[in-house]
């Protein structure tokens, strides 16, 4: 996956930068998405429920190892954005996330794409000693670590394997170039089958596939 501001250990297993939606909040009954709706991708609806239960499961996979009371630190791996209410980081983090994961399944679709299980055992069993820690980090719960796996096999059979870099800096360049390459695939597919969002959450830019800090004062304070 990928992101201009994330972790070594999320950096090495080319990690996506994400954007996530508040946790525990009803929506707002206002704008283009559904109540219950926190956003919808096409036709596949992710509920404000789901985003809540998997916010709820990150939370309980971090007790008692290195990132627990680290959601600071792990926000700071992360894109940062001017003004941002702290209490919607993780889940906005998260919703992005999951809208990352089906554009790029309709991309892999389209383009007759498939990701077989022995390529998912081989590189869950390649991984196997940071995964876990690079699920957490992304920011998801161990519950969505086969679809992290999907979406990374997914971006290396689009963009190649990632060349072998000698610095941190070039580390750092390379993933900037394969998250310009994966954005100008996974673009032109928001645009077609349509993105939207609570308003409290954000605004969905396919431009950047981030969710964006809207100025719906009403919506954010819920």
């Amino acid at each position: 996956m990928f992101g201009s501001a994330l972790g070594k250990g999320a950096r090495r297993r080319v990690t996506t930068a994400v954007v996530a939606l508040a946790a525990g909040a009803a929506l707002v009954a206002c704008g283009p998405v559904k109540a219950g709706a926190a956003a919808i991708v096409g036709d596949d609806r992710i509920t404000t429920a789901e985003l809540d239960k998997r916010v709820a499961q990150w939370h309980e996979a971090i007790k008692g190892t290195e990132l627990e009371g680290q959601l600071d630190q792990i926000a700071a791996m992360r894109v940062q954005r001017p003004n941002e209410v702290p209490d919607l980081r993780l889940p906005r983090d998260m919703l992005n996330q999951l809208i990352l994961f089906r554009l790029a399944d309709t991309l892999a679709e389209r383009r007759g794409v498939t990701i077989s299980r022995s390529e998912t055992d081989a590189y869950m069993q390649k991984n196997r000693s940071t995964l876990p820690r690079d699920v957490l980090v992304t920011p998801l719960p161990p519950s969505e670590t086969q679809a992290y796996v999907r979406f990374s096999l997914i971006s290396d059979k689009f963009l190649g394997p990632m060349p072998q870099v000698r610095s941190q800096e070039e580390l750092d360049a390379e993933l900037q170039k394969r998250w310009q390459r994966l954005t100008a695939l996974l673009r032109p597919i928001a645009e077609d089958i349509g993105v939207t969002a609570d308003p409290r959450y954000g605004d969905f830019q396919p431009s950047s596939l981030r969710l964006v800090e809207t100025d719906d004062r009403l919506s954010r304070a819920g």
